[in-house]
């Protein structure tokens, strides 16, 4: 193909597109033409999960103009000690300013509350990006289309006024016109202090524009929707959530130039702001710089190649333990955090009220000695959990095969639950109108729910089965102990029923947070009555009189069984390079054990109450 008709090609397709490309693009006089074609043909669509209810779950906000916060009554600038530079500023107020300046908006960053959101509300602004087309020095052969977001607020793990997203479609030309006739080399998208890289032919579009998904309350864009856990600054420490049902926006894209502006009257002076988009604070949540500031606004492709990632972490659809423990422990930790900087005298004095108590507890109880055997005696709570402990390991002949159910048990459930999300799914999963994700999840969830609390009943009425074959034997008598006979009997209705019951109940209480101080002490030992008549009725008779007592067992059992299997591989999948699949076998496992320790907790308190309530009926008849 000869230089001439190929320059009258790549004319002809710049006249085709002219109209097209004017009319989505506000330039401002600073781009040319072609410029403004490539700007518009390339321009993304953003799907941010969907806010049904305001003040509710969801993202709130949109990427806004710069413009509907400029000359704004409610906006001050201020300089790092507080000081007031001037209300309502404008962009030549900006260009001015120093790199201590900041940006102050109506409302508390820390405790923001429905303020940041209900403010941008009464702006009534539709949403825009801006676009630029960059090159870069170490790069002659190659140009990169960028486009900025600026969200007014960020509300994740970290809480600032004003937050600077953005993303870069790489291209394998120096030529702007040669750009408009080919497919672009790859896409990288901004995620915290890191980036994401994809192939262009691997990224989802929409009307043959990227689609990407901006994350709930941190704005980290990314190619799918999911959520994605983060372990360092570049990925963000935490859980971003891009899930459907999105609200999708196609935002009017607004050009900027290529260079800094250098003169306060230029109409996009504000670019040239050296100080902080937002209220001054320590740390994380403090207000951002500008795009100046970035790396990728001189260098687009160092940038690109240096901290472009491969991929993001993705939890699958269906959840994992230990990542759902990181994601919210990591929130809850964060949300601490933000209420000690906002509020510390009152944080300090919570928290040392919890160690106190804690520190009391543990003072209070024996914890030895710690007999696991004989196991019809008296125990202090200390005493009733280290001889668990001890038990455990002592009977591991027998115990080790109920664990192994477990385990096998465990993930066969969260295989099913996987293989009947799939198969049972329409459509695209990472489409954000696909309304039938939610239905395809909670089916999933009630096929692995068949699976594992008959599996959990089974493991209970055969560990108590065992103890109480235990309870009759001589400490020393271990024929009178059989799996076989254990699991034979663990099988009868009289027995599987009233565990299977009360492992449902167990898991109503970890769900739907049912109130303890009732229920839990009346039915938690109704397994250990099997298979007498009436279980449950003699649960609430033995139980009664010692609530309190029962109540921190019960709680603290229940807590640790559940709690530190998913600590554990949340402190693998920070500190770790372990697969996923490879921590939620550890996980499982770990959780296995403790459920048959706090089966064998709960027996052991069930043996001390007998003790106790035959002392009891001692003493009345000697009085």
């Amino acid at each position: 193909m000869t230089t001439v008709f190929r320059r009258c090609i790549l004319l002809f397709v710049s006249a085709l597109s002219l109209t097209s490309a004017m009319s989505g693009v506000v330039s401002a006089d600073v781009v040319s033409t072609t410029e403004q074609q490539l700007l518009e043909k390339f321009a993304p669509t953003l799907a941010s999960p969907e806010q049904k209810t305001a003040c509710g779950s969801g993202e709130p906000y949109i990427p806004i103009s710069v413009e509907a916060i400029l000359n704004n009554a409610d906006v001050l600038l201020k300089t790092s000690s507080g000081t007031l530079i001037t209300t309502a500023p404008s962009a030549a107020d900006l260009f001015s300013a120093g790199p201590d300046a900041h940006l102050d908006f109506p409302g508390n960053a820390l405790s923001p509350g429905c303020d940041y959101e209900n403010w941008l509300r009464a702006m009534n602004t539709s949403p825009a990006i801006y676009g630029r087309i960059a090159t870069d020095p170490k790069y002659d052969n190659n140009i990169a289309v960028q486009y900025w977001f600026y969200w007014p607020f960020n509300d994740w793990n970290n809480r600032h006024e004003g937050d600077w997203e953005m993303m870069q479609i790489n291209f394998d030309t120096a030529s702007v016109e040669e750009a408009l006739t080919i497919e672009p080399t790859s896409v990288i998208l901004a995620q915290h202090e890191g980036g994401e890289i994809q192939d262009w032919d691997d990224i989802s579009l929409r009307d043959d524009r990227p689609l990407v998904f901006p994350a709930a309350g941190s704005h980290a864009t990314y190619f799918s929707a999911n959520r994605w856990i983060g372990t360092s600054a570049q990925t963000g420490v935490g859980c971003d959530d891009t899930r459907t049902p999105a609200r999708v926006l196609s935002p009017q894209v607004i050009a900027l130039p290529r260079d800094i502006p250098t003169s306060a009257t230029d109409p996009f002076a504000w670019l040239a702001f050296t100080g902080h988009w937002g209220e001054q604070r320590a740390g994380f949540n403090n207000g951002p710089t500008g795009p100046i500031s970035k790396m990728q606004w001189e260098n687009p492709l160092v940038w690109s190649d240096e901290e472009g990632r491969a991929g993001s972490i993705a939890l699958p659809p269906i959840g994992a333990p230990a990542a759902d423990f990181f994601c919210g422990a990591s929130e809850r930790f964060s949300m601490l955090l933000l209420d000690f900087l906002d509020h510390p005298l009152r944080v300090m004095l919570a928290i040392a009220v919890v160690v106190g108590a804690i520190v009391l507890a543990v003072r209070r109880t024996r914890w030895t000695p710690s007999t696991p055997l004989p196991i019809g005696q008296q125990r202090r709570n200390g005493m009733i959990w280290t001889s668990s402990v001890k038990y455990v390991w002592l009977r591991k002949k027998w115990i080790v095969p109920f664990i192994a159910v477990l385990i096998m048990g465990g993930l066969l459930a969260q295989w099913l639950r996987q293989l009947v999300f799939h198969a049972t799914s329409t459509g695209d999963l990472s489409d954000p109108l696909n309304p039938n994700i939610n239905t395809v999840g909670g089916l999933s969830y009630g096929v692995w729910l068949l699976i594992l609390l008959p599996t959990v009943a089974f493991t209970i009425a055969g560990i108590t089965r065992l103890m109480q074959l235990d309870l009759t034997a001589s400490a020393s008598d271990n024929n009178a102990l059989s799996v076989s006979q254990a699991t034979r009997d663990a099988v009868s209705p009289k027995r599987f029923f009233p565990s299977l019951f009360f492992t449902v109940f167990v898991f109503a209480i970890a769900l739907f947070q049912v109130v303890l101080f009732w229920f839990t002490p009346r039915w938690i030992l109704a397994p250990a009555f099997a298979p007498e008549a009436h279980p449950f009725k003699k649960a609430a008779q033995l139980t009664r009189g010692h609530r309190r007592h029962i109540i921190v067992i019960s709680f603290l059992t229940l807590s640790a069984a559940t709690a530190i299997g998913p600590l554990i591989g949340a402190v693998l999948l920070l500190a770790t390079n372990y697969s996923l699949s490879t921590i939620s076998i550890v996980t499982a496992t770990i959780n296995a054990v403790l459920v048959v320790w706090g089966v064998i907790t709960l027996n052991y308190l069930y043996a001390d109450l007998r003790l106790r309530q035959q002392s009891e009926s001692t003493i009345n008849a000697l009085s």
